[in-house]
């Protein structure tokens, strides 16, 4: 099976953009938009400065850097002290109670939205009533930050192929659920696997033959690990999965 190297998640903003999250995440996000005023959560988008890496590089390092093969960012010195940048940096921070729980990094550009880094922590401390996730609250902000700049996309950094042997299957799974479809990157490097040779619990993208999007998936995993991964077949208008059991 081929498959790339490396690929990027991009979604098309919608002038509605709530539906794109599915019925689950846009009954979640209008909860906490009609309540939030009765909430400690707030957020801020400022242009990116030094002072935004002071919680958001040992946050982003201990959460990210002890996944599996995680090969290491100098974040700061990608973006804000970035040589001959093409694109000035922005930032989005969310906050409870006035503390940070989570940011993004990212760029305006002529018909996107990028988001280069983010990072976010799983759950609220203060606010644990609320079911809407740091991640999936900045991911609607994001969207609605694109639409205010008239902005047709928004595009998610590079993620490395297969998901299970680079980073989380549940991280793709999240992506599909906020609307998102995977795209090869203009920088990338073709590949084969075979698939009797890979682990289990292993997401493979596969190559496209028609454009640069990708359609098509292969999930290899277990019986018993089948049921962590059912999400990942309700997004089939993004992405169609097919499924290899081994023992």
């Amino acid at each position: 099976m081929l498959f790339s190297s490396k690929h990027r998640w991009v979604k098309k903003i919608h002038p509605e953009i709530l539906p794109d999250f599915g019925q689950n995440g846009t009954k979640k996000i209008s909860k906490l938009l009609s309540n939030i005023d009765n909430t400690t959560i707030n957020y801020t988008f400022s242009p990116l400065d030094e002072h935004f890496f002071t919680w958001f590089t040992p946050q982003y390092e201990n959460q990210v850097g002890m996944k599996k093969n995680f090969s290491g960012h100098n974040v700061i010195n990608l973006t804000l002290r970035r040589e001959n940048k093409k694109y000035s940096y922005f930032s989005l921070t969310v906050l409870e109670s006035g503390q940070p729980v989570g940011g993004a990094i990212f760029t305006l550009r002529k018909n996107r939205l990028s988001v280069a880094f983010r990072i976010f922590k799983p759950d609220w401390g203060e606010n644990p009533t609320v079911r809407c996730s740091p991640a999936l609250f900045a991911e609607y902000l994001l969207a609605r930050h694109a639409k205010e700049n008239n902005l047709g996309h928004l595009a998610h950094g590079v993620d490395k192929n297969p998901y299970g042997i680079h980073a989380s299957i549940g991280l793709a799974i999240f992506k599909l659920s906020v609307g998102c479809h995977p795209e090869v990157t203009l920088n990338h490097e073709v590949k084969e696997i075979n698939i009797s040779e890979c682990p289990p619990d292993a997401l493979i993208l596969e190559y496209p033959t028609e454009s640069r999007i990708i359609t098509n998936a292969t999930l290899i995993t277990t019986t018993e690990a089948l049921t962590k991964c059912e999400q990942l077949f309700k997004y089939e208008h993004l992405l169609r999965v097919k499924t290899v059991l081994v023992d």
